[in-house]
């Protein structure tokens, strides 16, 4: 199994709190659905906010506060601080894939073809939404910063993205490499250069998701605002009707 893009990390260390969902009321079919597909797990604490200078900041993982940096930090002087940073969605998917590849040789040219293919297994997302205060309980599935940082969890847990991933895996891809005169093929190399290529798949479908969680942000104001129909987003995130992208 691969794990990229990890981001849970010890609520006793970091001084946050767990918020378990079932002490919270029954969210609604919606909201269930994504908190199972999304596996999210919500924490609580203001250690990270203690200083002006953001020394809390360099004791979180170094997982999280990437994310932190690329969805809650970016430089917008309309936007005060702690608007920026009252909540965090961090995420991960976790991966299992098996090979397929298959690979020829050419001894006169030294070119090894492969055929770079796999089939997907596991598809896990994983999330860690973070609350800077904890959002009142009676009310919770309706505040606005819940529903904001659940919009972040239904981009990175949409299935389309699964779908993307494992038809990009089965439908494979062909590459051709030049070996040096001490270079000889075989199964190894086969299965190095297809892994490297999985990876690279991979990580372009994180940066897809990447983009939008920023568009998010961008377009709402980290959910200050409301999405409106003019969004990219809009259709994906409002849209009562599922698509698949198979």
């Amino acid at each position: 199994m691969i794990h990229l893009f990890a981001s849970t990390f010890p609520a006793a260390i970091y001084g946050q709190t767990a918020l378990p969902i079932d002490a919270l009321p029954d969210p609604p079919p919606k909201i269930q659905a994504l908190l199972d597909s999304g596996n999210v797990d919500f924490v609580q604490g203001t250690e990270l906010l203690r200083t002006e200078d953001s020394e809390g900041l360099a004791k979180l993982p170094q997982a999280l506060l990437a994310s932190l940096q690329k969805q809650s930090l970016r430089p917008d002087p309309s936007l005060p601080l702690e608007y920026r940073l009252a909540a965090i969605t961090s995420y991960s998917v976790n991966f299992r894939y098996t090979q397929n590849s298959s690979w020829s040789w050419n001894s006169v040219t030294r070119v090894m073809t492969i055929n770079m293919r796999g089939s997907l297994k596991l598809w896990e997302p994983m999330h860690t939404v973070w609350f800077r205060e904890t959002p009142a309980e009676t009310s919770f599935w309706s505040n606005r910063l819940v529903l904001h940082e659940m919009d972040h969890v239904q981009l990175s847990s949409d299935v389309i993205l699964k779908n993307r991933f494992a038809r990009t895996l089965r439908e494979g891809q062909r590459v051709q490499i030049s070996l040096s005169g001490s270079q000889l093929p075989s199964d190894q190399l086969a299965d190095e250069r297809t892994e490297r290529w999985v990876k690279e798949k991979f990580n372009e479908m994180i940066d897809l998701v990447d983009i939008r969680y920023q568009e998010l942000d961008r377009v709402t104001r980290h959910g200050i605002w409301d999405l409106t129909s003019k969004s990219s987003l809009y259709q994906s995130l409002r849209d009562p009707t599922p698509t698949s992208d198979k």
